[in-house]
């Protein structure tokens, strides 16, 4: 039945305006949407109605479908009337044939009857044919008939009927392939591919013949190989390397290879063990997902760098920036997909627990951000590297000393610890050392300094009774001096009656400038320096580390070009 109450959507047409218009609609403009009933709309229309199937209504299930309605109106017999889901055709198909008089008619008996197959016969032609049949009963000839293959029993069981096995040769589907297979066979042999190349360049066929791929071998193929690169070598400037990509052998009409081989196993048919797979123009799908091919590219890409004189020492390995490198040897996508583009993970997976994280140039991303990376590296560089008890460490480790032998973990205090060595310490080893343990940074009158340097340079400012200003906490006077034109802001080391100005610079050594964290240094003091000679209302002394040298004489002669004198 026709689902009750429904509208189906309609647009005007040239076809169907007299129709409806006729109906009693309102005509408006081509194609405007308007609404109809099912029973209204024309014979031919093909519009989709939903229909409720009438033999599942009958067993109180409700099936609805959508159907054309000019399905519903076209039926050239006696239609029962009725409307039938795909599972109940055959009830429908049965009640429209009995009304129309054509269901088991005595010509049709006979027709059936007469096409039936002897079942003896069907075993036979089963045994014969080499395989076994399961099905121990025959209802007509298109009813299943469940076999095996005894020549592919790992294949399981198979279908067939008793007309296809009438009809057919091999009813078993591996038997139809290898017949498949056998006959390309036949008509391929003693063809030469490279001549059928030749055919296919000049245009002479428009296509290889079926099978022409899978017939032959690689080596089969090499002739044909040789002959594409001395093509391709004439015609482009191409290294060899490149040309077996699908984009180029497109062009040259032999892609088709790229379907059952790599583009390496091309080339190394012609050029054996000469080239690496990682040196194509792409490697092949899932290459890298093999540790043993990781393992191969990455002993290869260490033995180029001593071979290419890029280190001559395992010690330069922690100097070295790989992003490039890694593009160059073409190892790129190696390095992004199965290292995350850390060089640290990579010089692990070659030498497992040989350096600590922080030995290389280059730490990993974030990797100082993390407060238990920070304690894990301090402990590493006391314990391990240094091989300090924990009761030497307030006498040997210092700012300074870290400055002045590993200049990473000083900037990493800068950056963490306000350069307070004592705070880090302490986040290692808590309540195992007090502040005044640290006092090889601390002044006379217990000011924590940043440095050695600092702390001679404020004894001194304080023993000659010098009126000055430390800012201990730089934090909190971040913002005292505002350098708006770089978008800075500065504070000094000391402030000398409240207009002369003194800074400090320990680390201004221009012979070092190469070193990225130096020259960082120094960019940032000639900025401070120009910034604190433009201000009108101070002075400015700018102290390094040689004003320190011949007890403290460039010291002792900057503070008297400012009018104060200085004794030491």
């Amino acid at each position: 039945m026709i689902v009750p109450e429904q509208m189906i959507e309609v647009k005007w047409s040239r076809n169907n305006k007299k129709w409806f218009m006729e109906k009693g609609y309102t005509y408006t403009d081509m194609k405007d949407i308007f609404f109809v009933k099912p029973e209204e709309l024309m014979p031919t229309s093909t519009n989709k109605v939903e229909v409720i199937c009438d033999y599942c209504l009958s067993e109180d299930i409700e099936t609805r479908f959508i159907k054309p309605w000019s399905q519903i109106t076209s039926s050239k017999h006696i239609d029962s009337n009725k409307h039938a889901c795909v599972k109940c055709r055959g009830k429908k198909m049965k009640e429209v044939k009995l009304l129309n008089g054509t269901l088991y008619t005595e010509a049709f008996i006979k027709a059936n009857e007469k096409s039936k197959l002897d079942f003896n016969k069907i075993i036979n032609t089963f045994t014969t044919k080499g395989y076994k049949l399961l099905t121990n009963k025959y209802v007509n000839n298109r009813s299943n008939l469940e076999f095996i293959c005894l020549k592919h029993e790992s294949y399981g069981t198979q279908f067939t009927s008793a007309s296809r096995l009438k009809t057919i040769k091999h009813n078993c589907k591996i038997c139809q392939l290898e017949m498949k297979e056998m006959n390309r066979k036949k008509k391929l042999n003693g063809v030469n591919p490279l001549d059928v190349y030749l055919d296919v360049l000049e245009n002479n066929i428009k296509i290889y013949p079926h099978g022409f791929f899978k017939k032959f071998t690689l080596q089969d193929f090499k002739p044909l190989l040789e002959y594409y690169v001395s093509l391709v070598t004439k015609q482009e400037k191409l290294d060899v390397t490149k040309m077996f990509c699908r984009e180029v052998m497109d062009r040259y009409k032999i892609s088709n290879l790229l379907n059952y081989y790599t583009g390496f196993e091309l080339l190394n048919t012609i050029y054996p063990d000469t080239y690496k797979p990682w040196l194509m123009n792409a490697v092949a799908p899932h290459f890298w997902d093999n540790v043993d091919n990781i393992r191969q590219a990455s002993n290869w890409f260490y033995e180029q760098l001593y071979k290419d004189g890029i280190i001559q020492s395992d010690d330069q390995i922690l100097n070295l920036t790989l992003g490039e490198l890694f593009k160059e040897y073409k190892l790129d996508g190696m390095y992004y997909s199965k290292f995350n583009s850390s060089h640290v993970d990579f010089w692990n997976f070659m030498f497992p627990n040989r350096w600590y994280d922080w030995e290389f140039k280059m730490t990993k991303k974030h990797y100082w951000e993390d407060k238990y990376n920070r304690i894990t590296a301090m402990k590493q560089l006391i314990e391990e590297k240094l091989n300090i008890s924990i009761y030497d460490i307030p006498n040997i480790i210092s700012y300074p000393f870290l400055v002045n032998n590993f200049r990473k973990f000083s900037a990493i205090c800068d950056t963490y610890y306000h350069s307070n060595i004592y705070a880090w310490i302490n986040e290692c080893y808590p309540d195992k050392f007090k502040l005044e343990d640290f006092k090889n940074i601390i002044g006379r009158d217990g000011t924590v300094l940043d440095s050695l340097q600092e702390k001679e340079i404020h004894d001194i400012l304080i023993t000659n009774n010098v009126n000055f200003k430390y800012y201990e906490n730089k934090v909190a006077n971040s913002y005292l001096f505002i350098n708006q034109y770089e978008n800075e802001s500065y504070i000094p080391d000391w402030i000398i009656n409240d207009f002369i100005i003194v800074e400090y610079f320990g680390w201004y050594i221009t012979e070092k400038y190469k070193y990225n964290l130096i020259k960082k240094y120094i960019d940032k003091a000639d900025r401070k320096i120009k910034y604190y000679n433009s201000l009108l209302d101070y002075q400015f002394i700018d102290l390094y580390p040689d004003d320190l040298q011949n007890n403290y004489e460039g010291l002792i002669k900057k503070f008297a070009e400012k009018g104060i004198e200085i004794k030491v």
